[in-house]
């Protein structure tokens, strides 16, 4: 009975995620090339999800048009702009995301289906930076940061009312994927034996005593 409550109370748990998003500075990939095959169509699909962009289109390298885009970092590789919106149908779950995150400004915001639709802005992208003493410079800054503890969604929408929201992915391994059910369950009967087992001894000895 015992065993049955504890692993009860750990799946229940997990199965009510803590609302405590977070946007933190990451370390910088060595490689931002997912976009440098992406093909020149308002929808594709790659390792990342079905992608529809709407006033939007990945720009070529190192190219920065003045009012309008600004080149994240300028090294090498392609980037996606908006002036409208772009659309992801993931193919998979996620809890967090990784991105360079272009001339950060108050018109940028990037939101997720999750918990009736969580929204952030690139003023508090730039508040919380700031609070990690990242010093932004407003509307010129890119930085690559995560954004994690996110309940688990599944659609992501980049977009802006003003210039251009540029933004650069590593890869699909940007997307912290959701674990699977039956994983969570195995970690969480591992721990309920362990706990379980630890209990035992310690009933044992106060027996012997």
């Amino acid at each position: 009975m015992k065993k049955i409550i504890i692993i009860s109370g750990l799946l229940a748990a997990i199965s009510s995620p803590v609302k405590a998003w977070d946007i933190l500075p990451a370390p910088m990939p060595s490689n931002l090339g997912l976009f440098d095959s992406a093909p020149n169509s308002d929808l594709f699909t790659d390792s990342v999800g079905t992608w529809s962009l709407m006033n939007a289109f990945v720009s070529p390298a190192n190219t920065s048009v003045p009012g309008y885009t600004l080149a994240p970092l300028n090294n090498g590789h392609r980037y996606m702009a908006t002036e409208g919106a772009v659309f992801i149908n993931l193919a998979h779950p996620a809890t967090s995301i990784s991105f360079e995150w272009g001339s950060i400004d108050r018109w940028n915001t990037i939101s997720f289906d999750a918990d009736g639709g969580t929204v952030i802005t690139g003023q508090m992208v730039s508040d919380y930076l700031s609070d990690h003493g990242v010093n932004i410079t407003f509307g010129s800054s890119s930085e690559y940061v995560t954004i994690d503890h996110l309940f688990p969604f599944t659609n992501v929408v980049f977009q802006t009312s003003a210039p251009a929201f540029e933004f650069q992915f590593a890869s699909a391994d940007a997307i912290g994927s959701v674990p699977e059910a039956s994983t969570w369950i195995m970690l969480m009967t591992g721990f309920a034996s362990l706990f379980y087992a630890g209990r035992r001894k310690v009933k044992r000895a106060h027996s012997h005593a």
